[in-house]
């Protein structure tokens, strides 16, 4: 995954900032999100999967493990570190 931020002196202009920092990487139609920053920050995210050049080269296997037992662990293993932070 891709991630650039960008803050510019409209939110436009924030856009194209982080727009420009993934020229030439990641493959948007495999998937890209946009998010804005925190209210009043004037910085926003853009998130964008690998392209398929880049998962063969980076020797990592991609796989979804929504909805199935690996992804249950996962959250069981957030979910108590963040009980563990609320505690602190």
């Amino acid at each position: 995954m891709w991630h650039a931020s960008g803050r510019g002196s409209t939110e436009r202009a924030s856009w194209a900032i982080a727009q420009r920092a993934l020229e030439g990487v990641g493959d948007a139609s495999l998937g890209e999100w946009r998010e804005l920053g925190a209210p009043g920050s004037g910085v926003v995210h853009i998130r964008r999967r690998l392209s398929s050049r880049e998962q063969g080269n980076s020797g990592l296997r991609m796989r979804d493990v929504r909805d199935t037992p690996e992804a249950d662990r996962r959250l069981e293993v957030v979910t108590r570190e963040l009980a563990l932070i609320g505690r602190r």
